[in-house]
């Protein structure tokens, strides 16, 4: 029964630990793309700032949501059945 417990919580991190890298990798190569999409549009001094502004948002909302869901899955595959 321990040793169950400890091999199902091992594959619980390592699947957690995979959807929350995903999530950082596609956070970054968000913010890769769409600053070099911006980088081929004129500077337009506000526009192009709050541009960037949005487009770290929506990075730090992707990422959030990569670390939620893999916290989401460890919690899911370790809960005890009462």
């Amino acid at each position: 029964m321990q040793k169950e417990r400890v091999r199902v919580r091992g594959a619980a991190i390592l699947a957690a630990a995979g959807v929350a890298l995903a999530g950082l990798v596609l956070a970054a190569v968000f913010v890769r793309l769409s600053l070099d999409w911006s980088d081929a549009q004129p500077y337009e001094g506000d526009v192009t700032e709050t541009r960037y502004i949005v487009f770290m948002l929506i990075a730090l909302v992707i990422a959030a949501g990569g670390l939620l869901c893999g916290v989401w899955i460890y919690r899911r595959k370790t809960r005890r059945k009462a």
